[in-house]
């Protein structure tokens, strides 16, 4: 028996059949782990693939989390990747290509004037990289008759994807405007432009509004006391 499990790519350790528990494939998986690459790939869940794996309820969440990080099994997951894109021909590209047909759909392309009436084209008349972009189309029957609703998906959406993808959505650093915040030594921006209007004053006026200021002080400190008598 076991060398009938040789032939077939899966290795079995010394001692005989008592050992096919611990066989493994020609990945290095044994068969509970290739279980594990299976249900991961439809899942996308550790615990729940282990579970299903035949792991106990108990472990799966540990055993999931230990999988994953296996060098085999992430060699594993991805060589399954692989093989499922080119099944599928799903790719990246694939992917931007889809992305663009939604977020460059031209509703020109599905109408056109008849008269003074808009009517959607024969459908041999419209490309399927334009229908791909369609979501929607239904017979809506109301009190006017019939009509034709045809709905594309979020260009928008599709649009922001492709701007995320090439990196155009940068974040902008708003600047502050000039009377907005302060000076790096804690003063504002008021206070900054009293002394350079001050500047400008000649020294006479500027002492004298010094005094006007020792003034008011003084008469704010004689209100104060005032107010302490009563």
């Amino acid at each position: 028996m076991a060398e009938g499990l040789r032939a077939l790519g899966i290795e079995v350790p010394q001692g005989g059949t008592r050992a096919a528990s611990f066989c493994k494939n020609a990945a290095g998986l044994t068969e509970r782990q290739q279980r594990f690459v299976e249900q991961y790939m439809i899942l996308g869940n550790a615990s729940e693939a282990a579970r299903r794996a035949g792991y106990s309820t108990v472990t799966a969440k540990s055993a999931g989390s230990q999988l994953v990080r296996s060098p085999r099994i992430v060699a594993a997951l991805a060589a399954g990747n692989a093989a499922r894109a080119e099944r599928t021909r799903l790719d990246g590209d694939r992917v931007l290509l889809e992305l663009a047909r939604l977020g460059y759909v031209d509703l020109r392309a599905f109408f056109e004037w008849r008269g003074d009436q808009l009517m959607l084209k024969p459908v041999d008349a419209i490309a399927p990289e334009d229908w791909a972009a369609l979501s929607e189309v239904t017979l809506v029957t109301g009190k006017d008759g019939t009509r034709l609703r045809v709905k594309v998906f979020d260009k928008i959406r599709a649009l922001t994807l492709l701007a995320k993808h090439f990196g155009l959505l940068k974040p902008v650093e708003i600047q502050k405007k000039p009377w907005e915040g302060g000076t790096p030594d804690g003063r504002s921006y008021k206070e900054l432009l009293r002394e350079r209007v001050m500047r400008l004053v000649p020294k006479e006026r500027r002492e004298e509004e010094e005094r006007e200021k020792e003034k008011e002080k003084e008469k704010e400190k004689e209100k104060e006391k005032e107010k302490e008598k009563e």
